[in-house]
Protein backbone atom coordinates (compact mmCIF):
# COMPACT_ATOMS: atom_id res chain seq x y z
CA UNK A 1 0.00 0.00 0.00
CA UNK A 2 2.89 2.41 0.65
CA UNK A 3 4.01 1.95 -2.95
CA UNK A 4 0.53 2.78 -4.26
CA UNK A 5 0.32 5.76 -1.91
CA UNK A 6 3.64 7.06 -3.29
CA UNK A 7 1.95 8.16 -6.50
CA UNK A 8 0.32 11.56 -6.89
CA UNK A 9 -3.40 11.53 -6.18
CA UNK A 10 -4.25 12.68 -9.71
CA UNK A 11 -2.85 9.48 -11.30
CA UNK A 12 -5.41 6.76 -12.06
CA UNK A 13 -5.11 3.61 -9.96
CA UNK A 14 -4.45 1.51 -13.09
CA UNK A 15 -1.35 3.64 -13.81
CA UNK A 16 0.14 3.13 -10.33
CA UNK A 17 2.63 0.38 -11.13
CA UNK A 18 4.30 -1.60 -8.35
CA UNK A 19 6.92 -4.18 -9.23
CA UNK A 20 7.70 -7.04 -6.84
CA UNK A 21 10.77 -9.14 -7.56
CA UNK A 22 11.88 -12.24 -5.69
CA UNK A 23 15.48 -13.25 -6.36
CA UNK A 24 17.17 -16.39 -5.03
CA UNK A 25 20.86 -15.81 -4.58
CA UNK A 26 23.44 -18.24 -3.20
CA UNK A 27 23.00 -17.33 0.45
CA UNK A 28 20.02 -14.97 0.45
CA UNK A 29 16.47 -14.53 -0.67
CA UNK A 30 16.05 -10.97 -1.94
CA UNK A 31 12.64 -9.30 -2.22
CA UNK A 32 12.44 -5.93 -3.99
CA UNK A 33 9.36 -3.72 -4.14
CA UNK A 34 9.60 -0.78 -6.55
CA UNK A 35 7.34 2.09 -7.49
CA UNK A 36 7.76 5.06 -9.80
CA UNK A 37 6.06 7.53 -7.49
CA UNK A 38 7.23 10.83 -6.06
CA UNK A 39 10.03 9.34 -3.95
CA UNK A 40 11.05 9.87 -0.34
CA UNK A 41 12.49 13.28 0.48
CA UNK A 42 15.91 13.65 2.07
CA UNK A 43 14.25 14.94 5.25
CA UNK A 44 12.00 11.85 5.46
CA UNK A 45 14.73 9.27 4.83
CA UNK A 46 16.27 9.36 8.31
CA UNK A 47 12.85 8.82 9.91
CA UNK A 48 11.31 6.28 7.53
CA UNK A 49 11.68 3.26 9.90
CA UNK A 50 10.78 5.14 13.11
CA UNK A 51 7.62 3.91 14.85
CA UNK A 52 4.66 6.29 14.42
CA UNK A 53 6.41 8.38 11.76
CA UNK A 54 4.02 9.02 8.88
CA UNK A 55 3.63 11.39 5.98
CA UNK A 56 -0.01 10.38 5.44
CA UNK A 57 -1.50 12.66 8.08
CA UNK A 58 -4.45 11.25 10.04
CA UNK A 59 -4.82 8.43 7.49
CA UNK A 60 -1.54 6.80 8.53
CA UNK A 61 -0.40 5.18 11.75
CA UNK A 62 3.30 5.12 10.91
CA UNK A 63 3.87 1.59 12.16
CA UNK A 64 4.05 -0.44 8.93
CA UNK A 65 7.71 0.03 8.01
CA UNK A 66 8.82 -0.03 11.66
CA UNK A 67 7.11 -3.40 12.17
CA UNK A 68 8.48 -4.81 8.90
CA UNK A 69 12.02 -3.71 9.82
CA UNK A 70 11.68 -5.40 13.22
CA UNK A 71 10.39 -8.65 11.67
CA UNK A 72 13.08 -8.71 9.00
CA UNK A 73 15.98 -7.98 11.35
CA UNK A 74 14.89 -9.70 14.57
CA UNK A 75 12.84 -12.69 13.45
CA UNK A 76 14.63 -13.47 10.17
CA UNK A 77 18.13 -12.05 10.81
CA UNK A 78 17.82 -10.12 7.56
CA UNK A 79 18.23 -6.56 6.38
CA UNK A 80 15.93 -3.97 4.80
CA UNK A 81 17.10 -0.94 2.85
CA UNK A 82 15.80 1.47 0.25
CA UNK A 83 16.84 3.81 -2.51
CA UNK A 84 14.70 6.71 -3.60
CA UNK A 85 14.68 9.74 -5.85
CA UNK A 86 12.02 12.19 -6.92
CA UNK A 87 12.36 11.21 -10.58
CA UNK A 88 12.82 7.41 -10.32
CA UNK A 89 10.60 6.46 -7.40
CA UNK A 90 11.53 4.16 -4.55
CA UNK A 91 12.81 0.61 -4.21
CA UNK A 92 12.75 -1.29 -0.93
CA UNK A 93 15.03 -4.31 -0.71
CA UNK A 94 14.62 -7.04 1.87
CA UNK A 95 17.49 -9.50 2.14
CA UNK A 96 16.82 -12.71 4.10
CA UNK A 97 19.62 -15.22 4.67
CA UNK A 98 18.87 -18.86 3.95
CA UNK A 99 18.98 -20.98 7.09
CA UNK A 100 20.29 -24.49 7.38
CA UNK A 101 17.31 -26.44 8.70
CA UNK A 102 18.98 -29.85 8.47
CA UNK A 103 19.91 -29.75 12.17
CA UNK A 104 16.29 -29.25 13.31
Amino acid sequence: MNAIDAYDDNILLAAKVVRVEIICQQKDLVIQVSDWGKGITKEQRSHIFEPFYTTKGPAGLGIGLAVIKDFVETDFEGHISFTSSSWRGTRFTVRLPFRDLSSH
